[in-house]
């Protein structure tokens, strides 16, 4: 079964950017049903605190394709990048569900910012035929983004992009989102080797969302001042980019290569990402009186043990963390965004 769904989003995400990416927001093929694209919420001035976690958005702002829209992929493997987050995030998803029986009615959706679904799953595999879905389904969507101006560095095979498309890809999706009365969550298997006040300033511009970032440098680092920031590690390498916030899960992802058939996989704290920010989301759905920050505090809560050496650092734990969301108070309610301008300067490479 796991072998099928990875033949099946492989395959799904391969049709997707197999064509020239023309538009900014990634585009993929039509085919299963449309995601209602964001609707502003009614009266936001005046309404209640409470959020609507019917649906649950994740933003994947990521490397899918070069800039002629071929696959940009992984060193040594026929996978992109990108491609191996959204594997992990699937995995995730299925491995908690299965686990909870109170999420059998939450389904996962891969989405295109334009409103095009590629791929529906629910905790026992892909869903092939929508209607079948129960309406009453509550829904996580996970917003596929590909970031332009990928290059790859033949020395060490890593991946780099403008600062200047990061911000593009990010301000974009998040002013959109913002305007729902919605939980929204941005996957960030990304990092710079150095502090970046401007994307400290991005992510203090939108505290309403919750920030799953590459323990590796920063963003990752900016979880120790930051509510809204989470800084997730890979178990293979836990002495690594750690601060007092740092959660660490399995940095691993295998795919199955569609034209030899044999897995193959790739290593690094951008794998463990997208283990926390499922974990997250499926919290944040049990509970729309959640903050961003307490929706972090859900998840590190449960992991951190206290030890000699500062600071202390746990393993991730879906479970617990989902159980707790339930009867979590909450600390205070969302508050509002302001704007931001991105500046154009800065460089930033996924780490995998």
């Amino acid at each position: 079964m796991i072998r099928i769904i990875r033949i099946a989003i492989i395959g799904i995400l391969f049709s997707a950017i197999s064509g020239i990416a023309m538009a900014f927001w990634f585009s993929g093929p039509g085919g299963y049903v449309n995601v209602p694209l964001p609707q502003e919420a009614t009266s936001p001035t005046t309404q209640s605190p409470t959020l609507n976690t019917n649906t649950v958005f994740v933003l994947t702002a990521d490397s899918f394709v070069d800039d002629q829209g071929n696959p940009l992929n992984l060193r040594n493997t026929s996978f992109s990048h990108g491609m191996g987050v959204v594997t992990k995030q699937i995995e995730t998803f299925q491995k908690i569900a299965q686990s909870d029986p109170g999420l059998s009615s939450t389904i996962l959706q891969i989405a295109t910012f334009d409103g095009k679904t590629l791929a529906i799953y629910d905790a026992n595999g892909p869903i092939a035929d929508p209607s079948k879905i129960s309406p009453d389904s509550k829904r996580i969507v996970i917003f596929i983004a590909d970031i332009q101006g990928d290059t790859v560095n033949k020395d060490t095979g890593k991946i780099s992009f403008s600062a200047d498309s990061v911000y593009k890809t990010l301000t974009s999706a998040l002013e959109a989102l913002k305007k729902t009365n919605s939980p929204v969550l941005v996957n960030l298997s990304l990092s710079a080797g150095e502090p970046v006040q401007a994307l400290q300033d991005l992510m203090s511009s939108y505290p309403n969302a919750l920030f799953v970032a590459s323990a590796d440098g920063w963003p990752g680092n900016y979880a120790e001042n930051l509510n809204n920031v989470v800084s997730v590690g890979s178990t293979s390498d836990p002495k690594n980019g750690a601060t007092k916030n740092t959660v660490y899960a399995e940095g691993r992802v295998e795919v199955t290569n569609q034209e030899t058939g044999l897995p193959e996989t790739a290593y690094g704290r951008s794998f463990a990402v997208p283990q926390g920010v499922i974990t997250a989301a499926l919290a944040w759905q049990q509970n729309g009186n959640l903050s961003a920050a307490d929706v972090k505090n859900i998840i590190i809560g449960p992991t951190l043990v206290a030890t000699a050496d500062s600071p202390a650092t746990g393993e991730l734990n879906p479970q617990a963390s989902v159980g707790l969301a339930k009867s979590f108070t909450p600390s205070s309610p969302p508050i509002g965004n302001v704007s931001f301008q991105p500046p154009t300067d800065l460089t930033f490479g996924f780490i995998w």
